[in-house]
């Protein structure tokens, strides 16, 4: 009789509804399910949380409630940049099955392969270009993956990013226009020596070498003058 007594008085079916959510906000009812819903959504930095600790059950809950497994927070980049920096294999698996995207960058922080041939985690490298990476991604200040191998002296890395199609030339312009490519940053002579047995160049022009008592002789780049130099 009460609906009908309100009807008859005018009052539409949505102010019925309205009527009736009042009532069962006053009972505890219907005034959190909004934002229960939004509160409950994972955040970047919670899953960055879990990556840093090292809770794979935490990363794929949160992944399961909600959490944008390619979310990044600026200065740790995505959780999956996170893990293979710090060269948790488990946990970038995880990720990779749940659908984070293996080439996502974040400005700053690099990429996954990136940063996992940074730190020199040979275990993750080859899991992510198992998943597709691109061994030739550029991302902006943070250069290439070979690039950044070949700096640190990473050779094994070297080795594996360039039989897997990293271009051994394939160099970027930089800070105050200065050129980098894999061989003006190469760490040791090993990485060097190598470099240059696969084709790379000095300016886009042929390395000369020759051998010297067993060694290898070449010129190498001066990285701040973008200028061949005689060693």
């Amino acid at each position: 009789m009460g609906a009908i007594a309100l009807k008859r008085q005018g009052t539409t079916m949505p102010m019925i509804r309205l009527f009736a959510c009042a009532v069962l906000i006053a009972a505890g009812g219907c005034q959190q399910q909004a934002p229960t819903a939004a509160q409950s959504m994972p955040t970047a930095a919670e899953m960055l949380a879990a990556v840093d600790s090292g809770d794979i059950k935490a990363v794929r809950t949160l992944i399961k409630k909600g959490a944008d497994p390619d979310a990044a927070v600026r200065g740790d980049g995505t959780a999956l940049i996170l893990a293979s920096r710090q060269g948790k294999l488990a946990i970038v698996d995880a990720l990779l099955e749940m659908g984070a995207g293996v080439d996502v960058p974040s400005h700053g922080d690099g990429n996954p392969l990136i940063v996992a041939a940074k730190a020199g985690h040979d275990d993750v490298v080859a899991r992510l270009i198992e998943a597709g990476a691109d061994p030739n991604a550029i991302v902006t200040g943070d250069e290439t993956p070979l690039i950044n191998a070949a700096r640190e002296g990473h050779l094994g890395i070297v080795e594996y990013l360039v039989e897997h199609g990293a271009d051994v030339n394939l160099g970027v312009t930089a800070d105050l226009g200065r050129w980098r490519s894999p061989l003006n940053q190469a760490g040791n002579e090993a990485v060097k020596s190598y470099l240059i047995g696969q084709g790379a160049s000095i300016d886009g022009r042929p390395v000369v070498h020759a051998k010297h008592n067993g060694d290898v002789d070449h010129r190498e780049v001066d990285a701040d003058a973008q200028q061949p130099r005689k060693r």
